[in-house]
């Protein structure tokens, strides 16, 4: 094959053209994100048990859920946390089950318990997700929290309509809440019980459908709203007609509040009263397009606010994303013009720029893989390519260094002085790659969370390393016949060519006296060697040790002018 494709030069740039040109398409479509979208493995139970103290919550909450969903298949460890008005379990799933199939057997199980207190609300059972939350957005100003809560509402549908955004929530704030004080002394002066309100409200709000009737101009829904959503519907409620016809609604016996549930959270920002949304990005959606779309709404919505209420665009997570983007494209361009530089020094100007053209093939070789292996651009891919950026190009540089010898051996550049460069090197940069990919393989066999979470990383290098491989043995020979290494006189080269024709011959100098001499003796008394790097690498266990190097998994985040207080 290596023959073929050097005796073969359109195959081998067709090869290369269609790498880079369908690398470019996939890479322009492949979604960008901050994490890798992915499950936790984890199923929540959540039971609202109001007033209740953490006692009971567990004895008649927590104890009926564990009994019910211990045996479930997939279930590796459970967790219960009960506390005063609230009991929640945390089930773990073994790994290779099916984290949603599990979810729905324990949801079965939880509604089929029919022996929770009166008092306790609806489980809520759902699988926990990783959410890529994206920037947020502060509603702040000189109003009430009620008000910044309801234009908070407004602006969370103003995202949905006008930006498609579709998964915002609202944080720094408590639930509303109506709540109905009953009076003692109203309901001994009519005759009623707290039991009589209860059951009157709830047999009036409620809609109730009523069927349809069917017509010539077609079928009519019946259908009777009487549910209430404010404290005006809810004092406008009836609780008894007497028989003198009047009505004693629950105005005449409670006191009715609009308003939130008891909490002691306040939340500021700039010093003034706020209500905080989230965006996240789900789906197909860009972080970087998300992130654009609300800084751009943020400063147009002000003009739509009342007088004295802001919105902020703050806490932006795509400047880890945009800095790791702009760490690998300035580490890529010093990489490329390293490589250009030290090749042309050393070897040829034209033989350089062929090495070179090796790591935006493998790169891009490897972008046309991820989204078949549901791998998006996120902070780990990106490290893999930052990681694989400093050894992609060795197999090339190795493969160019021994077909520039054959080259001045054979008195020029041609086919089989290129061929035999080629396959001189071609078993050891096989082997030097594939001992690169089996170092990164270990790291596809972590379990769990962060198994899923480091994916990303062995699967770009490797693809990476794949792509560097065929191009070094199937593109980068016949590049190579085309190389100027032709050999003139130093009368009949130029300036230019003069100097780096002593840079390279200074090399072979050091090579010839110096290292070569060094690696004799090096062999000659080969255990003071490994004695030597030995020694070496245990200093380096010893300073890690020793804390003399610290390890941080994540740098920390720069600060901002403005923060809320929560």
């Amino acid at each position: 094959m290596i023959r073929w494709f050097t005796q073969n030069g359109v195959a081998a740039n067709l090869l290369a053209g269609i790498i880079i040109v369908a690398g470019l398409f996939t890479a322009m479509s492949i979604k960008l994100e901050l994490f890798p979208e992915l499950d936790l493995d984890m199923v929540s139970v959540a039971v609202p048990y109001p007033g209740a103290a953490p006692e009971e919550v567990e004895s008649g909450i927590i104890e009926l859920i564990e009994d019910r969903i211990q045996d479930v298949d997939g279930v590796k460890k459970i967790t219960a946390t009960a506390g005063e008005g609230y009991g929640s379990v945390l089930v773990e799933v073994e790994r290779g089950y099916d984290a949603t199939e599990v979810s729905d057997k324990i949801k079965v199980r939880v509604d089929a318990i029919d022996n929770f207190p009166e008092e306790a609300e609806e489980p809520q059972v759902e699988e926990l997700l990783l959410r890529n939350e994206v920037i947020s957005l502060a509603v702040y100003g000189d109003a009430d929290v009620k008000t910044l809560k309801e234009l908070a509402e407004y602006i969370r549908d103003e995202l949905n309509v006008r930006e498609r955004i579709t998964q915002v929530d609202i944080k720094g704030v408590a639930e509303f809440e109506i709540s109905i004080n009953v009076s003692e002394i109203a309901l001994r002066q009519y005759g009623l019980t707290f039991d009589d309100v209860v059951q009157a409200i709830r047999n009036t709000s409620v809609d109730i459908p009523g069927g349809s009737i069917k017509s010539r101009g077609g079928e009519i829904l019946l259908r009777t709203t009487g549910k209430a959503y404010t404290g005006a519907g809810f004092e406008d409620m009836p609780v008894i007609t007497r028989a003198d016809g009047s009505v004693v609604r629950v105005r005449d016996l409670a006191s009715v509040e609009d308003g939130f549930v008891d909490d002691p959270l306040i939340t500021e920002f700039n010093g003034q009263r706020a209500v905080l949304l989230r965006i996240y990005a789900v789906g197909d959606e860009s972080a970087l397009d998300v992130s654009g779309r609300v800084q751009s709404f943020a400063q147009t919505i002000d003009a739509d606010l009342p007088a004295g209420i802001q919105v902020e665009a703050f806490r932006d997570f795509t400047y880890y994303l945009k800095g790791r983007l702009q760490m690998l494209i300035e580490n890529g361009l010093y990489g490329l013009l390293l490589v250009l530089l030290i090749l042309t020094l050393f070897l040829r100007p034209s033989l350089a720029f062929f090495v070179m053209l090796g790591i935006p093939i493998s790169f891009l070789g490897s972008m046309l893989f991820l989204p078949m292996l549901g791998i998006s651009i996120n902070l780990a891919s990106l490290f893999g390519f930052i990681l694989v950026l400093g050894i992609v190009v060795d197999d090339a540089i190795i493969v160019g260094e021994s077909v520039f010898t054959q080259f001045q051996k054979h008195g020029g550049p041609g086919v089989e002085a290129s061929v035999a460069g080629t396959k001189r090197v071609s078993i050891p940069v096989t082997f030097a790659v594939l001992t690169t990919i089996v170092a990164f393989l270990p790291i596809l066999t972590i379990p769990g969370f962060l198994g899923k979470f480091f994916y990303p990383i062995p699967v770009v290098v490797i693809a990476t390393l794949i792509w560097s491989l065929i191009e070094s043995k199937l593109v980068l020979p016949y590049h190579l016949t085309l190389c100027n290494v032709g050999g003139g006189s130093r009368g009949e080269i130029n300036w230019l060519q003069r100097q780096q024709r002593k840079v390279a011959d200074g090399l072979e100098r050091f090579i010839e006296h110096r290292y070569r001499p060094v690696m004799k003796r090096a062999i000659q008394f080969r255990y003071a060697t490994v004695a030597a790097f030995v020694g070496t690498l245990m200093i380096m266990f010893g300073m890690l040790a020793g804390k003399h190097l610290p390890f941080v998994f994540f740098p920390p985040c720069p600060r901002t002018t403005s923060s809320p207080n929560s």
